[in-house]
């Protein structure tokens, strides 16, 4: 059994901004500070079962003013002409040769 409960690579991490704290034994991502478990925290056998249980996180999730959504898409057909036309910040001639 490994020791870690996910091993992510020092790129990603500072790609999606996650700041560990070591010294404060926090974690900050997006202006939010999530407390570092004890190294021996999953050997609970209740807390492991907490984090199995998909109910436990919706009485916890009370932020939902947090909570991202992806609203609905509305696609419609468009043509290069008309994607190059709106291009406002290229000359005529790099508009001509977008379409």
């Amino acid at each position: 059994m490994c020791p870690h409960d996910v091993i992510i690579g020092r790129n990603l991490l500072h790609e999606m901004g996650l700041d560990i704290q070591f010294s404060n034994g926090q974690v900050k991502w997006i202006d939010k500070f999530i407390p570092m478990k004890a190294p021996d925290h999953w050997q609970n056998h209740t807390n492991y079962l907490l984090a199995l249980d998909h109910n436990v996180l919706d009485i916890h999730d009370d932020d939902d003013a947090d909570d991202a959504f992806i609203m609905d898409a509305k696609y419609k057909a468009t043509s290069g002409a008309e994607v190059a036309d709106k291009q406002k910040h290229l000359t005529d001639e790099q508009r001509k040769l977008l379409a």
